[in-house]
């Protein structure tokens, strides 16, 4: 290679690397960023859980569950409320909760329901 074609190479390498860093600066400050909408939604979502209006609509869904899971059945004194969308989060429809036994709370957070799965929990709640 002759010298005339390295160095006009070289400000090319600079500026490669320096696109790099501030590539590497921007998706790092967008991290932090996404990072600390979730821990303030985390937040709110736990102050939500706290409130009487909760306490309300947690309490009208296990009444409805009659002491069973409402996944698999089971009869348990045990039922936590699960949401199944966020989306009305403190506007909550009926069919938005679901009373379950800790075992399918667990399962449910552990997975995406399919669009079946989805359909039967409206249809069912």
């Amino acid at each position: 290679m002759s010298s005339h074609l390295l160095l006009a190479l070289v400000p090319l390498v600079v500026i490669v690397a320096l696109v790099r860093v501030a590539d590497d600066w921007l998706r790092a400050k967008q991290r932090e960023q996404r990072r600390r909408a979730r821990r303030e939604r985390q937040a709110a979502y736990r102050r939500y859980l706290h409130s009487p209006h909760w306490q309300l609509r947690r309490r009208s869904a296990l009444e409805r569950a009659n002491g069973r899971c409402r996944d698999c059945g089971r009869p348990t004194v045990s039922l936590e409320v699960h949401h199944l969308t966020y989306r009305r989060l403190g506007r909550e429809h009926r069919k938005d909760l679901r009373a379950l036994c800790p075992a399918c709370h667990e399962r449910r957070h552990r997975r995406r329901p399919s669009p079946l799965e989805r359909l039967l929990d409206w249809l069912t709640n």
